[in-house]
């Protein structure tokens, strides 16, 4: 069984699972016109108003040792583009010890009118009150009619997209504060530069909740990770990659730009009660930046993970009827016609050969490479391709001659050049990966 994915969502195609039609046409699934054509289809939830998760981590990860402590009173999670403004006060208000171990995550459900994604070009930053507590002499800055620091503008790029996860990590501590003590008095004042020095402009969201593959079948074609063990589950999300031991639970880590300090972590597997499956929840540690050892380790950032072929019911996969090769494009946040691409055969829930890469729709091209090579940065075994015959949710053609007319796809056509990788097919169907 065979799957290609890439990058961004969409409703879906594939073969049926361990039952690809091998004569005639498939009528009624889009986008599958030729003998052997996946009938896959994504599975997403599509609920009223087609929301997605916004998830904002606030990271102290200042490592310094102090006698007070600083901390901030946070009370909403305020967004925008332009004048269209998303605030969503938090039924429980984040208490943040700025100089201390713990990140503070919170999440909002934001409405995406339609049904495709919504960006957001500003964060706000809202403090209502900021106390230093200097050895039990407590001073506070700041109240609920006159926040210590409201709605402060930062530059962002991040995007929402309907049943899916956005997680913005936000760096906020105590060297972004600067305490000033007087004859009479004393002031305290947000330093923005500092704030955006460490963020970065602008602060940039990533697509966080993963696609779960059973990659245990795959022998000496599979990745081996920072601990030295050798990877039976892979995730991908469009914009992150991820790898993990086997089991209900245990090591996990995301994979980051230097392919030799990927964020390690923790994760639990997906779980079927009643037929129903719940996502698996992972979470990447940090050190403590207050042991002095450097032994310690905290939660940083915490997202889900959902199975691409659910290994007890194929219906709660997230995408059902999964054939024995199967296409699938994953946005990335940006949302333009750049797609994270895979390529997995599959025998039954599990993978038995793997390759990832970059799909340009706007060129109709695409470039993978074995999933091995995920964890080394080796080009070596790459294959490249087409992609063609695009189609949106009702199966019109969609043209892409501009970035972002590249949402709008749903269906396709990929063709692969020259030799086959094992188990992969040379030409058929692919679906995005969006509710």
């Amino acid at each position: 069984m065979v799957a290609v994915l890439i990058g961004c969502g969409g409703g879906g195609g594939g073969g049926g699972k361990n039952n690809n039609p091998t004569t005639g046409t498939t009528s009624g699934v889009p986008g599958a016109t030729q003998p052997g054509d996946s009938i896959a289809m994504v599975n997403l939830p599509k609920p009223i108003g087609a929301p997605g998760r916004l998830n904002v981590a606030y990271l102290p990860l200042q490592g310094r040792l102090a006698l007070e402590t600083f901390s901030v009173l946070i009370r909403n999670i305020e967004i925008g583009l332009d004048a269209d403004i998303f605030v969503e006060p938090l039924a429980t208000p984040i208490t943040f010890v700025l100089n201390g171990a713990e990140v503070q995550q919170r999440s909002a459900s934001i409405g995406v009118e339609n049904g495709i994604s919504r960006p957001f070009n500003t964060f706000y930053l809202n403090i209502d009150t900021f106390t230093d507590n200097d050895s039990g002499v407590i001073q506070t800055f700041g109240d609920s009619n006159n926040p210590f620091v409201q709605e402060q503008p930062f530059s962002a790029n991040i995007r929402v997209f309907p049943s899916r996860e956005t997680t913005v990590p936000i760096f906020l501590n105590d060297s972004m504060v600067e305490i000033i003590s007087g004859d009479t008095s004393t002031t305290a004042d947000f330093l923005p530069d500092v704030f955006v020095a460490r963020n970065g402009s602008p602060i940039k969201g990533f697509l966080s909740d993963f696609l779960e593959f059973d990659v245990s079948s795959m022998a000496g074609k599979r990745p081996i990770m920072s601990n030295g063990q050798t990877a039976n589950r892979a995730y991908f999300s469009g914009d992150k990659f991820a790898l993990s031991q086997a089991g209900p639970s245990g090591y996990f880590e995301m994979l980051t730009e230097d392919l030799s300090h990927p964020d390690p972590g923790q994760f639990t597997e997906p779980t079927t009660v009643n037929n129903t499956t719940a996502p698996g929840i992972y979470r990447t540690l940090a050190p403590d930046p207050t042991d002095p050892t450097h032994t310690n380790q905290i939660t940083e950032l915490i997202g889900i993970v959902r199975w691409f072929v659910d290994p007890q019911h194929d219906a709660n996969s997230m995408v059902v009827d999964a054939g024995h090769f199967e296409v699938i494009l994953m946005p990335e946040a940006n949302d333009d016609d750049t797609q994270q691409i895979l390529l997995v055969a599959l025998n039954g829930n599990k993978a038995t050969n793997m390759y990832w890469g970059d799909a340009h729709l706007g060129s109709g091209s695409f470039v993978a490479y074995p999933l091995a090579n995920l964890t080394t940065g080796l080009t070596t075994g790459a294959i490249q391709g087409t992609l063609s015959g695009f189609l949106d949710a009702n199966a019109a053609s969609v043209s892409v001659n501009t970035p972002s007319a590249a949402q709008n796809v749903r269906y396709g056509r990929y063709a692969i050049s020259g030799s086959l990788p094992t188990g992969f097919s040379q030409s058929g169907r692919f679906i995005v990966f969006r509710a």
